[in-house]
């Protein structure tokens, strides 16, 4: 089967960002299928050059990547962002045409690449599969980035047309599945496929890392490894709320000054969340920041890592989340911190593989992440747990079996159909 997959940021292990397209097409291919991945070199830069919108083509593992330069940052604002999903979506509908293919897989954000998936499948009377990374367009509207009244139409049509017209949804949460049955999606379309644990790469945490007095790239001071560490590596936008981290490190400071925050990530609110951390007199004390790191220099990151966090501002909307964060920490046997409710909040609580903390107290927050970390008993039984969760439930392999089964089913369906 050849599979046509088309991702706005399809992203390598030599990139920073969730590699989760990557793995699984490469997995793909690996149980016999082609796979045309049509992206952009979106990290090549920020500026605002799209003269060509020409697309090169490489082979990645065996995936074939066709790739358009338009770039893309989450320091753009709102309006550029769209207008940039506009462009992709216009540019993959019409390259993609020429190319052979027996299904279209269209994986969100952002929305709009669902339009070239339907026309694409369409055209060729083939199935087409959507993906639904995160619930727009409602976090979008819920946090005033979409206020015109004809723009959130146009985003619920196109919302409403991808559902109707995939023959099956894939989708990162459980509490995704929940809210598509809520609305009238039948359930036999819902397939819940989360992110996952990419175990080959960050292996057994102690067996291949050891405590050792540098983290790469002199991310922290020498004497910090001494001291416990709390990371976030993500992405500084205004939906993540990372200055929330940088109360509770002034917090925390009160309470224990050995405790260390390091944020890897860029974002619109990168120089927002560094004010604060000024202001605050955490910055550059105990409270580090640093550019974004490849994924594939993550696993030693972690590794030096006592406490991993994962953040949201206080929408509901973003409880089902499916975090890239925190299955990389849970990757690398690193305890989570989280400050959303639903399903992963359910996991730490059940599987006991870190801490919830309040989502509007980050001095409650700071009270009970000084207390975890005071207490080593928990923070290793918290870490083997953590490894556990990730080889049990959501190990990458057979995540991409699962995808390939709703492929090879869609097909088979078609054709019998």
């Amino acid at each position: 089967m050849t599979i046509l997959y088309l991702h706005q940021y399809f992203t390598e292990p030599y990139m920073a960002g969730s590699t989760r397209s990557y793995e699984l097409a490469r997995r793909l291919v690996r149980r016999g299928h082609s796979v045309e991945m049509i992206t952009t070199h979106w990290q090549r830069g920020n500026s605002t050059a799209t003269a060509s919108s020409k697309f090169t083509v490489r082979d990645v593992e065996g995936i074939r990547v066709h790739a358009t330069p338009l770039p893309y940052s989450n320091r753009m604002p709102f309006r550029r962002r769209i207008r940039t999903f506009i462009q992709f979506a216009w540019r993959a509908g019409r390259y993609a045409r020429r190319l052979q293919y027996d299904l279209v897989f269209a994986t969100s954000t952002p929305l709009t690449i669902a339009v070239p998936g339907m026309r694409l499948a369409n055209a060729r009377d083939v199935p087409f599969v959507f993906e639904v990374r995160d619930l727009w367009p409602e976090l979008p509207i819920a946090i005033g980035a979409i206020e015109n009244p004809l723009a959130i139409h146009l985003a619920r049509r196109i919302e409403r047309a991808a559902y109707e017209n995939a023959s099956r949804i894939v989708l990162l949460s459980p509490d995704m599945r929940q809210s598509l049955a809520t609305r009238g999606i039948p359930e036999e379309k819902l397939i819940v496929i989360p992110n996952g644990c990419d175990l080959d790469l960050f292996g057994e945490r102690q067996a291949e890392y050891s405590k050792a007095p540098d983290i790469p790239s002199g991310l922290l001071p020498a004497e910090a490894t001494d001291h416990s560490v709390v990371l976030y590596a993500g992405t500084l936008g205004l939906i993540n709320n990372v200055s929330y981290l940088v109360r509770v490190a002034h917090e925390a400071k009160k309470r224990n000054a050995n405790i260390r925050f390091l944020v890897l990530g860029d974002g619109a609110m990168a120089t927002e969340v560094k004010q604060l951390a000024r202001q605050l007199g955490v910055l550059d004390d105990t409270f580090f920041m640093h550019p974004p790191l490849p994924k594939r220099q993550m696993p030693r990151v972690f590794a030096e890592a006592d406490v991993a966090f994962s953040l949201f501002a206080d929408y509901p909307q973003m409880w089902a989340n499916s975090a890239n964060k925190f299955f990389d920490a849970i990757a690398s046997g690193t305890p989570v911190a989280i400050n959303y409710q639903g399903w992963q909040a359910e996991l730490i609580r059940k599987h006991k593989t870190g801490i919830v903390v309040p989502a509007d107290d980050p001095e409650s927050a700071a009270v009970q992440l000084t207390e975890f970390l005071a207490d080593p008993a928990r923070v290793a039984h918290s870490a083997q747990n953590a490894r556990r969760l990730a080889e049990t439930h959501f190990d990458r392999d057979d995540q991409a079996r699962a995808l390939a089964e709703v492929f090879e089913a869609a097909v088979g369906a078609d054709m019998n159909s």
